[in-house]
């Protein structure tokens, strides 16, 4: 079982992940003291929200018509802010953060950029992005100050100029987008341009914080004779099933003794939502044209409508979700056939995960396929911000497999006609596995035979190891 070691640094500090989300954001910190095993909390405090609180607001802001930010998170879903925006014509942002996502040509990609709206007028969604993450650090801060720790403030003042934080973002976003959101961390205060600060930002893919947020529930163990022990041998598939995109991310154990882990296929998201999305308009026009003028009968048999509400099948609500969950079923099955060990188990966090009709339809689904369903029995919708703290903390996975590859072609079929080749003392093979000098085998092989050369970079080792791409 896990045990995370004692802060082995001299001063106090503090670590600080945020995780801006497509529909819903959240942030999560640690306290570093000396010698004190760090703990991860959550932010459940934010401003327009009921006592009782919660983990997560929404990713919307209000600007008004002079570009003046207005409301953000929960303050969007008051119905004075809602009067107000409508009154003073103030404009909605929302789904911002796929603004920054890597364009694509795919026909789904062209579907999502045509109903994200757009930004206000000179608004870039770098400011954009920036404003939200001023926000939330400034709710961090209230937090921290007011109700976590007693003298909050002063805690606060002596660790704000080394404050180290971490943001995620979806598996298949890359350097472009990473410098966007430094650019955006800079522009919102989180850390200056200074050369020594850009240490204290680290960048943290959704589906590996979500692998921490596991770990640390202890979701990457099964129980055998009583006792617990890491999955040996065996692949995972880890699925943040979040509120606009799935983050997919396959590993293994690959030293049980040091919880390390390793991925065993690139990581991948996809961008999905129900297929009515679209029809939301025309829905709405519908209704004010038709349906909202001829009701007449609370009691309409047809409809099945009694003391002013409708009811509506379980089975039209499972067609309402059915699109999410077959890209989800699609996505791991590609995950599981890309994989380079035997995918054995899919382990589920993000908010859709906490669904029981999700659930379910996965589990039933993926069972006739020798695959174990599981998910956390705590808060699911948490796990990136909650990960991302771990991720700085504890740095479970150690080995990563690189999306695309650089460099020469190193692969090449053999051609006898090639003086290059002819000159090259390497290796070629009649097939991918069995190598041979070519001095060896070129008298033996025919014109008419396949061959590949495998080019070999002598004295040289190139290892690929975590990247953390930033800005020049």
């Amino acid at each position: 079982m896990f045990k995370r070691k004692p802060f082995s640094g001299t001063q106090q500090g503090l670590v600080l992940a945020i995780d801006i989300g497509t529909t819903y954001s959240g942030c999560s910190f640690s306290v570093l003291d000396p010698g004190v095993v760090p703990e991860i909390k959550g932010v459940t405090s934010f401003p327009a929200q009921p006592p009782s609180g919660a983990s997560k607001i929404p990713s919307v802001l209000y600007y008004d018509s002079v570009g003046v930010l207005r409301a953000v998170g929960a303050e969007t879903l008051l119905e004075s802010t809602i009067e107000q925006a409508e009154d003073e014509q103030w404009t909605k942002v929302e789904w911002f953060k796929l603004h920054l996502r890597p364009k694509s040509s795919k026909t789904a990609d062209l579907r999502i950029h045509q109903q994200i709206l757009a930004l206000p007028p000179d608004k870039s969604v770098i400011q954009v992005y920036a404003d939200f993450l001023r926000y939330l650090f400034s709710c961090c801060r209230t937090f921290i100050e007011e109700r976590m720790l007693s003298g909050g403030v002063g805690f606060w003042e002596s660790v704000q100029d080394r404050i180290v934080f971490v943001l995620s973002h979806p598996n298949g976003w890359e350097g472009p987008q990473q410098n966007s959101m430094r650019r955006a961390a800079v522009l919102a205060g989180l850390i200056t341009e200074n050369p020594e600060d850009r240490d204290r930002l680290h960048f943290v893919t959704e589906g590996e914080a979500s692998l921490h947020f596991c770990i640390n529930n202890r979701l990457t163990v099964k129980v055998y004779l009583g006792a617990l022990y890491f999955l040996k041998d065996e692949g995972i598939i880890v699925v943040d099933a979040g509120g606009g995109t799935i983050d997919l991310s396959a590993y293994s154990v690959s030293d049980p003794d040091t919880n390390t882990f390793e991925e065993i296929t690139p990581s991948e998201y996809k961008l999905y939502g129900t297929r009515f999305e679209e029809d939301i308009p025309r829905i709405t026009e519908c209704f004010d044209q038709t349906t909202k003028l001829q009701f007449k009968d609370n009691r309409e048999p047809d409809l099945d409508i009694r003391s002013g509400q409708m009811k509506i099948a379980g089975l039209t609500m499972a067609r309402f979700f059915q699109p999410s969950i077959d890209t989800i079923s699609e996505a791991i099955v590609d995950q599981r056939r890309d994989a380079c060990k035997v995918i054995t188990t899919v382990l589920l966090v993000g908010g859709f995960a906490a669904s029981p009709w999700m659930f379910s339809e996965l589990k039933d689904t993926f069972q006739q396929l020798g695959l174990s369903i599981y998910r956390p029995d705590t808060h699911v919708n948490k796990a990136v911000s909650d990960g991302g703290v771990s991720f700085y903390l504890d740095h479970f996975v150690a080995i990563r497999m690189a999306r695309y590859s650089y460099g020469i072609h190193a692969h090449p079929l053999y051609n006898f006609s090639n003086p290059e080749h002819q000159r090259r003392g390497f290796f070629i093979s009649l097939d991918d596995s069995t190598r041979h000098k070519s001095s060896e085998s070129h008298s033996n092989a025919s014109p008419n035979t396949v061959c590949k050369i495998f080019l070999k970079m002598r004295d040289v080792e190139i290892s690929l190891s975590h990247f953390d791409v930033r800005s020049v």
